[in-house]
């Protein structure tokens, strides 16, 4: 009798749980001819994806696809390891105007890791998140500037003011 009751209980919240979670999944939005959209970028970004889709939606010019597959390769997840490609993937999303790519760019350009280390290249990149409003970069930016000369500091900072991102379209790096 003691099982019963919370085992009566889960059943009844479940019951009612049920109709809300067909309900949520109607409410996704529709297109023009009434069928469900796909889900949205967001969604997708916290969902596990398989590699092969990845690369597809990457390549299709999804620049939030772009970015984690970078990831997965900066990381050796379910690819080699493999810091030239991490920042080919990384270049593709960041030049289409996004603003995590442009703090991994910032940071393998300030690491030695896979050997691209410019530190002006860094400050540039860490410019551009900053200005896209991711928090980090600004202080990741800042740290920088003891290390570099006023000319090189300028420079990056003319390079920023001038850059605009380049919607690209799809076709891979």
């Amino acid at each position: 009798m003691k099982i019963a009751r919370p085992l009566m209980a889960l059943l009844a919240l479940a019951l009612l749980l049920a109709p809300m979670a067909s309900r949520a999944e109607n409410e996704r939005p529709l297109d023009a001819d009434g069928y469900l959209l796909p889900e949205t970028a967001k969604q997708l970004q916290h969902k596990p994806i398989p590699m092969p889709e990845l690369i597809k939606r990457a390549e299709s010019g999804e620049v939030w696809a772009q970015n984690r597959l970078a990831e997965r390769y900066l990381k050796g997840i379910e690819a080699p390891q493999h810091f030239g490609k991490a920042k080919e993937w990384y270049l593709w999303a960041a030049n289409q105007g996004y603003g995590p790519a442009m703090v991994q760019l910032g940071d393998l350009y300030s690491h030695s890791k896979g050997g691209f280390q410019n530190l002006a290249e860094a400050y540039f990149w860490y410019s551009l998140a900053a200005a896209n409003k991711i928090p980090v970069a600004l202080s990741r930016r800042d740290s920088l500037l003891d290390k570099l000369t006023p000319a090189e500091v300028t420079k990056a900072q003319d390079q920023a003011a001038n850059w605009a991102p380049k919607p690209e379209g799809g076709a891979k790096p």
